[in-house]
C-alpha cells in the first residue's frame, strides 16, 4: 500500500510570519469582497466585466479568511488566473471552500494545522454530502481517433490543493532545495515555449533516502537540461519509488541490489505497455542510480544496477512525413481552422519548425528583407540550445511570401492588443505561449470532421506537428538537395541527426540509378581483356 507522504517534515506555520502576511494584504487585497473589474486579471476590461461579479471570503475565521485573500492575491498577480475563470469558476470554487471551513474549522488558525491530504479527503466528503461530484471524466480522441475516458479530481478540490501549496510556500522559509517542491520561477530556470513546467514535485515520492537522490540529480541536471527534461526523469524516478513502495518499503539504499531492479523491470511491462516509453522510463532511473553511486548519495551502492542490455529493443526506424493525398486535403480545408491556427499550419508545413520554437516565435522574429528581396526567420531552438535562422525565398515562392505575409498580420494584430506588455507571436488569453497540445489537438479534429484519411490504412489520419517537419525534410531530399543543406536549413549539429530525415522516394532511387546509367562510360572489349591479361592488376579486375 503506498503511504501518504506528509507535505513537509517541520511545522512551518508561526504567528509572526501570519502577522506578516496579513501586512501584506494591502488596498483591495485585505477587503472580504473583491470586485471582479478592479483586480489586475489578465483579459479584464473593466467597462465590460460584470458589475456584480465579486470574489468573496467567507470565512468565520479571520485567519483562514486572510490566508486565502493571500493565495487568491498570489494567484493574481502571477497572473495565473484569467477573468472568464475568475468569473465562471473559481470564485464558485472559494464559496464552497469557505462554506466548508466553516463547518470543520470554524475558528481554524492556519489551513497548515492539518497536511494536504487530510483536507482534500475532507472536502470531498462536504461535496459528496452537498450531492456534487468528487470526480469529473472527459473524452478525448487517441492516435487511432477512438475515444478514450480520463477521470480527474473535481476541480474545487483540485483549487483548494493549489491555493494550499501557494500558502504552505508562504510560510516555508527554507531554501527552494530543501523544500518538497521546487518552484522554477523561483530558481529563474528559463520555460520551454508550450511545455508548461512551472514547478517540481517531490512530495509524491514516500522514502525520504530517493526524495533526497532526486534533489540532488535534480539540481545538477537543471544546469544544462531543459525543464521538462528533468520534469520527465523525475516522473520516472517517482514510479520507481513507488515500485520500492509497495514491493520493498523497508528497503534501505545499501540493500538496494540488481535482484531489487530486476524485479522493477519485470513489474514495469505491466502497467507501461509501450516499448519507447519503457526505454525512456529505465534510462532515467539507471542515469540516476549511477549517479547517485558515483557522488556516494544516500549511500546508493556505486554500482551497476540496470544494465544496456535491459533496454526493449528499438522499433525500426519507418518514415514519418505525411501522405501527399493528406497534405493536399489539409491544404485545402486549412480555411476551417481559426487564423491563429492556420497562421500556424503555413509557418509548419514551409519551415519545418519544432512545435516549442513555433509556439516561442517572438514579434520581432521577422528579420529583412535583404538586397534580393528576401526575409529571414530568426527563433530560438530550444532543443539545440542556440538561435537559428530559416530563409523566406519571397523572390521565388509564392508560399513563402504568404507566410511573411501572414506573420507581418499576426504582429500587428497582437501589438494593436498588447502593446508592448507580450512579445510573443501566438498568445494565449494569459499572453503566454499555447499549451503544446493546442495546435495537435484542433488539427486533428479538423482530420476527423473532414474525412481525411490514412492512404495506406484507410484510417482517419492521425497527425503530430513534428511530422511537419519530417515532410518538409523528405522533400527537400528528394528534390536532390544536398544533405549538407537540409543540416544546416534544419540547424542540426551533425549528419547523423540529418539522416533521420533522409528517405528516399523509390522513384528518386530510379531516377538517381538512372542518371548514373547514361553517365557511365563503357570499357571496350579489347581494353578490358588487356586488364585482365595483366597479372599484375588480376586482383583489381575481380573486385571490378
Amino acid at each position: 500500500m503506498n503511504r501518504l507522504h506528509k507535505s513537509c517534515d517541520t511545522p512551518l506555520w508561526s504567528k509572526e510570519r501570519h502577522e506578516e502576511l496579513q501586512a501584506r494584504l494591502s488596498g483591495i487585497w485585505s477587503e472580504n469582497v473583491w470586485p471582479l473589474r478592479d483586480l489586475p486579471i489578465w483579459g479584464v476590461d473593466p467597462s465590460k466585466a460584470p458589475p456584480r461579479a465579486t470574489i468573496d471570503f467567507t470565512c468565520t475565521s479571520p485567519m483562514l479568511n486572510a490566508e486565502l485573500k493571500y493565495a487568491c492575491w498570489q494567484k493574481c498577480i502571477r497572473h495565473e488566473w484569467v477573468s472568464a475563470h475568475v468569473h465562471k469558476h473559481q470564485r464558485v470554487f472559494l464559496a464552497h471552500i469557505c462554506a466548508w471551513l466553516n463547518v470543520v474549522a470554524p475558528q481554524g488558525q492556519s489551513l497548515l494545522e492539518q497536511k494536504v491530504e487530510y483536507w482534500m479527503t475532507s472536502f470531498r466528503s462536504y461535496l459528496a454530502e452537498k450531492g456534487m461530484k468528487v470526480n469529473f471524466s472527459c473524452v478525448r480522441a487517441d492516435a487511432s481517433h477512438q475515444d478514450r475516458y480520463y477521470t480527474f479530481e473535481a476541480p474545487p478540490v483540485a483549487t483548494l490543493r493549489w491555493l494550499y501549496f501557494v500558502i504552505e510556500d508562504y510560510y516555508d522559509t527554507r531554501p527552494e532545495f530543501e523544500k518538497d517542491c521546487w518552484s522554477l520561477d523561483v530558481l529563474n530556470k528559463e520555460q520551454v515555449p508550450g511545455h508548461g513546467v512551472h514547478s517540481l514535485e517531490f512530495r509524491l515520492i514516500p522514502q525520504p533516502w530517493l526524495r533526497s537522490v532526486a534533489k540532488q540529480a535534480a539540481w545538477e541536471q537543471l544546469a544544462d537540461r531543459a525543464p521538462g527534461t528533468v520534469l520527465n526523469r523525475l516522473h520516472a524516478w517517482t514510479d520507481f519509488a513507488r515500485f520500492l513502495d509497495r514491493f520493498y518499503p523497508d528497503l534501505h539504499p545499501t540493500q538496494l541490489t540488481r535482484q531489487v531492479t530486476e524485479a522493477y523491470l519485470r513489474e514495469l511491462p505491466k502497467h507501461k505497455p509501450g516499448a519507447a516509453h519503457r526505454r525512456t522510463m529505465i534510462g532515467a532511473v539507471r542515469g540516476w542510480l549511477l549517479m547517485a553511486g558515483k557522488k556516494g548519495w544516500e549511500g546508493v551502492p556505486n554500482e551497476e544496477l540496470i544494465f544496456t542490455t535491459d533496454y526493449p529493443k528499438r522499433s525500426p526506424c519507418v518514415p514519418r512525413f505525411i501522405p501527399e493525398p493528406v497534405v493536399q486535403k489539409l491544404r485545402e480545408h486549412a480555411d476551417g481552422l481559426s487564423t491563429v491556427l492556420r497562421r500556424m499550419f503555413l509557418i509548419f508545413f514551409s519551415c519545418g519548425m519544432r512545435i516549442s520554437e513555433v509556439l516561442g516565435l517572438q514579434t520581432n522574429c521577422l528579420v529583412g528583407p535583404d538586397s534580393d528581396g528576401d526575409w529571414f526567420l530568426f527563433y530560438f531552438q530550444w532543443k539545440m540550445d542556440k538561435e537559428h535562422t530559416f530563409p523566406l525565398i519571397v523572390s521565388q515562392s509564392e508560399e513563402h511570401r504568404r507566410v511573411v505575409q501572414e506573420i507581418q498580420a499576426q504582429i500587428q494584430e497582437v501589438t494593436a492588443k498588447w502593446g508592448t506588455t507580450c512579445t510573443y507571436l501566438f498568445p494565449n488569453s494569459r499572453g503566454k505561449p499555447w499549451c503544446l497540445s493546442f495546435f495537435n489537438r484542433n488539427i486533428n479534429q479538423l482530420c476527423l470532421d473532414k474525412d481525411i484519411r490514412d492512404p495506406a490504412t484507410n484510417q482517419i489520419f492521425y497527425l503530430q506537428s513534428h511530422q511537419f517537419r519530417h515532410t518538409l525534410g523528405y522533400k527537400l531530399i528528394n528534390s536532390g538537395t544536398p544533405q549538407a543543406v537540409v543540416q544546416r536549413l534544419f540547424g542540426h549539429e551533425s549528419a547523423t541527426m540529418t539522416q533521420v530525415y533522409t528517405h528516399l522516394a523509390d522513384e528518386t532511387a530510379k531516377k538517381a540509378l538512372g542518371d548514373y546509367q547514361r553517365k557511365v562510360v563503357n570499357i571496350p572489349t579489347n581494353c578490358a581483356t588487356r586488364l585482365l591479361t595483366n597479372s599484375s592488376l588480376n586482383w583489381e579486375a575481380k573486385d571490378m
